[in-house]
């Protein structure tokens, strides 16, 4: 049987993110969190469809452009280059 609610720490490793950002996204409201009582925990079901929801599968057959902010060749962004002294 698999456990439907992750405590802080296990979501953490789950999301292999630190405890401080799980409960910093929970206090903001961002993570779908349940109290019991004083303790936090985070429905894995729901923790999934949130996931889903903020990741939205791309389609293979989309030409990806390249960003402005994605390094060029010469390793710095595209659009911004060193200023020669």
């Amino acid at each position: 049987m698999t456990k439907r609610f992750l405590t802080p720490a296990e979501a953490s490793e789950y999301l292999t993110l630190k405890v401080k950002t799980i409960y910093s996204l929970a206090a903001r409201g961002m993570l779908p969190v349940v109290r019991f009582g004083r303790q936090l925990r985070i429905d894995q079901t729901k923790l999934d469809d949130y996931i889903e929801k903020q990741c939205p599968a791309v389609p293979v057959n989309v030409r990806r452009v390249p960003s402005r902010c994605a390094p060029g060749p010469s390793g710095m962004p595209e659009g911004k280059h060193e200023r020669g002294g």
